[in-house]
């Protein structure tokens, strides 16, 4: 099971249960590290990723949201670690799980994210996404931050990199400074540092570095390591010097080991070469979806 498609299967039985802590305890789907945990929130990322976080949305869909008086949505939401049976000493166990999905601007109306986090017109129209969800613990957005999907612009299949860009309600308003990607035809240097920004298992945004070489698959994806997971789907993999569009995140690794002595999970940890790492659309993808 992918990343998105467990979370999207937890969220819907939680409508009815609130959050199930079932879900994570017969699945293995939330986070792989690869030797240590390098996720970063925007506090203490490096700071010129700031200059891009405001580009970067959480999707989520229309009918978790509640309108609190006229400036403002709630999404009531369980905490990470009661959602997923997580270990209380886990990272991040008290934010909240909000989103499902991460998709990025590459221009002020055009939003890019995995194919499978948007596969139909009809799943368009369900989306919602939330710009701007910097804070742990936030179940409150301001609607100045919430947009909604118009239609589907262009998309590929799996087969061809598994990616779709639509098109906003309305264009997004960057602050003053705030960069959006940049989808070139000309590739970083090999020694350019690559790093992604999203929101891992529907909580805050994180970013997190690409670590050691990338590995082709085909002409359309890759492999590489990266501590990313459920909810990072759609995360743009670029260079934030000049914020060249570089891969999408994808999906990758069963990320959850069961703890029997303990009774709750455990993040994954990927040593050498014992996990095959996650899965990224590559550029050439890129630059097709924007052809089509």
């Amino acid at each position: 099971m992918t990343h998105q498609k467990f979370l999207s299967a937890c969220f819907m039985i939680a409508l009815g249960l609130f959050f199930v802590v079932g879900c994570s305890r017969n699945q293995s789907d939330l986070l792989t590290i690869y030797a240590r945990d390098d996720r970063a929130t925007l506090a203490t990322a490096e700071p010129n990723l700031a200059a891009f976080a405001g580009s970067v949305a959480l999707l989520t869909h229309s009918f978790r949201m509640k309108t609190v008086g006229e400036s403002f949505f709630k999404i009531p939401a369980p905490k990470l670690g009661d959602f997923f049976g997580l270990c209380q000493e886990e990272p991040f166990f008290e934010e909240r799980v909000v989103g499902d999905c991460t998709g990025f601007l590459v221009s002020e109306t055009q939003l890019v994210t995995a194919g499978h986090c948007i596969s139909s017109h009809a799943e368009c129209e369900q989306r919602k996404f939330v710009f701007n969800h910097h804070t742990a613990g936030q179940e409150l957005f301001a609607t100045q931050d919430v947009y909604s999907c118009r239609r589907i612009i262009s998309s590929l299949p799996k087969s061809k990199g598994d990616l779709v860009v639509v098109e906003l309600d309305r264009p997004k308003t960057n602050p003053s400074g705030s960069r959006l990607f940049n989808v070139a035809s000309v590739a970083s240097t090999q020694h350019t540092e690559l790093v992604t920004l999203g929101y891992p298992s529907g909580i805050s945004l994180k970013s997190a570095p690409l670590e050691g070489r990338r590995h082709s698959r085909d002409t359309y994806s890759f492999r590489g390591r990266a501590d990313v997971s459920g909810g990072s789907s759609g995360s743009p993999l670029f260079s934030p010097e000049t914020g060249t569009l570089e891969g999408v995140v994808l999906g990758g690794e069963n990320d959850f080991v069961w703890d029997a002595s303990a009774s709750c999970s455990r993040s994954k940890v990927c040593t050498a070469d014992t996990c095959s790492g996650e899965r990224f659309a590559s550029r050439e993808a890129l630059l097709n979806l924007f052809k089509m």
